[in-house]
């Protein structure tokens, strides 16, 4: 038999597909907005009124190679004609 769900792995679980989706369409802007470059995206949460909220935040970078914005960003590059890639960071 499976163990119960926590609201814990319920809430962890609803924020990580969010936040996907709300990447997803970040993505989808910048593409559709004519943009070409690199851009990192990232979530912030926080805690208002004893709820969790949670923001993407993105910043568009000149090169690919820029200083990750913030620690928990993921970078990905934006070409016209061609899609969106995410890019892995180096190790």
């Amino acid at each position: 038999m499976l163990k119960p769900v926590t609201t814990e792995e319920k809430l962890q679980f609803t924020l990580k597909l969010q936040a996907e989706k709300a990447t997803e369409e970040l993505l989808s802007e910048f593409y559709h907005s004519g943009y070409d470059g690199y851009v990192d995206i990232w979530p912030v949460l926080s805690n208002k009124k004893g709820k969790v909220v949670m923001e993407i935040l993105a910043k568009k970078l000149s090169t690919a190679v820029t200083k990750p914005t913030n620690e928990n960003a993921v970078r990905y590059h934006v070409a016209q004609g061609k899609g969106v890639k995410r890019l892995t960071p180096r190790q």
